[in-house]
């Protein structure tokens, strides 16, 4: 059921807000219900015949959002572009001005002003009057005859025993209306204890909710520092890793270079070897050779002329295939020392490229470093140079506010002091007035035989209708000390009488006014 939010709240205490959504979940409007309104739209629904109850579509409870009395109160004003801070000014304006009122009121009934003290003056004069009537009443009942005193005096009982009759039942009255009242207190008592209640365990939610808070906000900042302490570990493992890096790569140049050296001892080991069999061969060869040219001497001997020619050609081509076969070697054994030493200067040259390109990567992350750090300095500097000028410029705002807020309350004082010295002379021009006729009234009471005596008190020195002592440093006056109540009354005079002619002075007579005082709502 929908309906508006100001009616509902004159059928029920507790509202409800209800959430209406389109297909795609957007919220669209709030309709407000109550189940009281719900229950009763529910009950004044026709009975469909052989159908049973025709129940309406009631809103799902899920989607029902449950608002509190003042979060609903400030939706209202917001809506209403009810301004707070208006309706407070012009609520504390309202209450003053309906003091005022009251003191006003008030003041009409005091009875130490010069005013009613002069009718008191002429009610003391007609009492006086009314006593010498009553004498003389007296004096002619005293000789009238007995039956008509009888007869009064029966007259009087009767009266008197339906008076007391009407006061009993009066009594019984008031009995029953005060065990209402005394209940109705217990009541509300309840009602606060209950209010006290809830508000403690609102209190008690809220300071969970700061605890909860508060335990969050310790995890983020555990969860910082360790973040903190773990990008830290991991940057010195990193710088280790790079250390340790920077090490196995140490050793495997350092691995190379044995290899190297390994390499070019085997190849000098080969070279010896090749040499030394080069040079066997070459004494093979020889002793052949001379084994050949014994036996082509001693074919030669056998075959001098037959075989020069074939002896010289074998000879030749001996020599020739010896000579190519040792060039070979020989260029052989040059390619293999000219391949050495360029792997040599290759990797020679391979690792110095290698450390100048590490030298040039470290020079580039010190580089980096020192401008890091640079920038860091300079952005600290530059921060800590903005603090410090913020610094000095609050300093120099609180100073000139400290400055002027001397200069104002010394102006204020100042002023108070003038607006005193002005009101004291205006207070003293007053009492003189004031003393002049209050002078020209007693005068003119003496003259007319009146009691002067509550003219004489009403006219003592200071100013005001209060019962306080009169203040010397304000002018004389006397306060006006009265209820914190909307009654509004003045407060017994320090210096009276018995408590019940206080209390029947100033008692007002109210029934509602004491209900209201009592905290009924009624």
């Amino acid at each position: 059921m929908a309906a508006s939010a100001p009616s509902l709240r004159r059928k029920c205490l507790s509202t409800y807000i209800n959430v209406i959504e389109d297909d795609e979940g957007t919220s669209k409007r709030c309709e407000a219900f109550c189940p009281k309104t719900v229950y009763e739209q529910v009950c004044e629904e026709p009975v469909a015949p052989n159908r049973g109850i025709n129940f309406p579509s009631l809103v799902d409870l899920r989607q029902v959002t449950i608002l509190p009395k003042a979060e609903w109160q400030r939706i209202e004003d917001v809506v209403s572009g009810v301004d707070c801070e208006a309706e407070f000014n012009r609520a504390q304006r309202e209450e003053r001005e309906e003091l005022h009122k009251r003191s006003k009121e008030v003041i009409k009934h005091w009875s130490n002003t010069i005013a009613s003290a002069f009718l008191l003056t002429e009610v003391m004069k007609e009492r006086e009057a009314q006593i010498d009537l009553k004498r003389k009443k007296l004096n002619i009942l005293k000789g009238q005859e007995r039956v008509a005193v009888e007869e009064m005096h029966r007259m009087l009982e009767k009266g008197a025993y339906n008076e007391q009759e009407k006061m009993e039942k009066q009594m019984e009255a008031r009995k029953g209306l005060a065990d209402f009242h005394l209940e109705q207190i217990r009541e509300h008592d309840n009602e606060k204890q209950q209010d006290r209640k809830e508000n403690i365990m609102e209190g008690e939610e809220i300071k969970k909710l700061a605890r909860l808070h508060e335990w969050e906000r310790d995890k983020l900042e555990a969860l910082k520092k360790q973040e903190k302490y773990n990008n830290m570990v991991s940057h010195l493992a990193h710088l280790e890793n790079m250390n340790i890096f920077k090490t196995i790569q140490k050793q495997k140049e350092l691995d190379k270079d044995e290899e190297i050296r390994a390499f070019v001892s085997a190849k000098q080991k080969m070279l010896k070897y090749r040499k030394k069999k080069q040079a066997e061969d070459n004494k093979q060869i020889e002793e052949h050779r001379n084994r050949m040219l014994e036996v082509l001497g001693k074919q030669l001997k056998d075959k001098i002329e037959d075989e020069d020619d074939r002896i010289k050609r074998a000879t030749a081509e001996m020599e020739a295939k010896s000579e190519k076969e040792i060039r070979e070697k020989e260029e052989k054994r040059m390619a293999d020392l000219k391949s050495i030493a360029e792997h040599r200067i290759m990797m020679l040259k391979a690792k110095e490229d290698q450390e100048k390109e590490e030298r040039i990567e470290g020079l580039e992350i010190l580089h980096a470093k020192k401008e890091a750090y640079r920038i860091f300095g300079m952005k600290k500097a530059e921060k800590q140079q903005k603090i410090l000028e913020e610094c000095k410029k609050l300093q120099s705002f609180q100073i000139q506010q400290l400055a002027e807020k001397k200069a104002r309350i010394s102006h204020d004082r100042n002023t108070d002091l003038d607006l005193e010295k002005h009101t004291n002379a205006l207070l003293a021009l007053e009492e003189k007035k004031f003393q002049e006729y209050a002078k020209r009234v007693i005068d003119s009471a003496t003259e007319n035989g009146r009691n002067t005596y509550p003219l004489l008190k009403a006219a003592h020195c200071g100013i005001g209708g209060g019962y306080g002592p009169a203040f010397e440093g304000k002018g004389g006056i006397k306060p006006s000390y009265q209820s914190q109540d909307k009654s509004g009354v003045q407060l017994p005079k320090y210096t009276r009488g018995t408590t019940e002619q206080i209390k029947h002075l100033h008692d007002t007579g109210d029934i509602q006014w004491s209900k209201q005082a009592l905290g009924f709502m009624w």
